[in-house]
């Protein structure tokens, strides 16, 4: 039982990377079809892989024929085994590899998406994740690829190598992103220190465009009396109708809210 849960889902850190890749840096998938494709992920890897188990035949140990000896060794065995044939076996397995190949395609069609869409202070934070995640992708892809066509074994395991160092290298670009992101927000709140108590409102948002980078940039203000974000105008700012990629940033001075980007 052990080596048929152990084969079904040993994919499925494959959909959280995914997940967690769409999920930066605000913690949550922001666009429907980011959501649906990881949805998808999840459906797939778990639908397919436990699929492919049902025709995977553990890999032969020394003692486990059947010949003299045998007894002597704890063989191991696939509790879920249906069906026998070598031709199953074959079939399974590059069923999964082509879907979850042609749904990794997707996915990175949807990174590419975001990074197009994203501003420029967006791209810097994005940068590292996006620039791993992308990478991953394809190499995830070539696993499958390299799997279906039945390249030689040197071929295959030097590309689920890449991948695996690709995996390792993800956590670091992570952080990286979340470093260039703290690091744009001190520079905005000593931004505000610096222009003074009270700064007129098209100055301070002129500023903060110039430091950012990002003519787009919007100021909102926060107004206590009716506890909502305004902008130059005094109309309403709903922080969670902005478009999927933007993440508002709050400002705060001395530990009281007094707007956001």
């Amino acid at each position: 039982m052990a080596f048929a849960l152990g084969a079904w889902l040993a994919e499925l850190p494959t959909a959280v990377l995914g997940h967690l890749v769409f999920a930066f840096p605000s913690g949550r998938v922001e666009s429907r079809a980011e959501r649906a494709f990881v949805g998808a992920s999840y459906g797939a890897i778990i639908g397919l892989s436990g699929l492919r188990t049902l025709a995977v035949h553990p890999v032969f140990q020394r003692g486990c024929g059947g010949g003299t000896g045998s007894h002597l060794r704890r063989c191991t065995s696939n509790a879920a085994l249906l069906f026998r044939s070598p031709a199953a076996s074959a079939i399974l397995s590059g069923l999964h590899d082509v879907i979850l190949a042609g749904i990794t395609l997707v996915g990175l069609g949807l990174l590419v998406r975001r990074w197009l869409r994203a501003t420029p202070p967006a791209r810097r934070t994005l940068a590292p994740v996006v620039a791993v995640g992308a990478v991953l992708a394809c190499l995830f892809i070539a696993v499958s690829v390299t799997n279906v066509s039945e390249a030689s074994l040197r071929v295959q395991h030097g590309v689920y190598a890449a991948a695996q160092v690709g995996i390792l290298v993800l956590p670091f670009a992570f952080l990286a992103g979340l470093l260039q992101s703290r690091l744009a927000q001190i520079a905005v709140s000593r931004l505000v220190v610096e222009l003074g108590e009270t700064p007129p409102p098209g100055k301070l948002q002129g500023a903060l465009a110039a430091a950012l980078g990002d003519p787009g940039v919007q100021l909102a203000y926060w107004w206590p009396d009716r506890e909502a974000f305004v902008d130059l105008d005094g109309k309403l700012v709903e922080l969670s109708d902005l478009p999927p990629g933007l993440t508002p940033t709050i400002l705060e001075r001395g530990g009281e809210r007094v707007g956001a980007l």
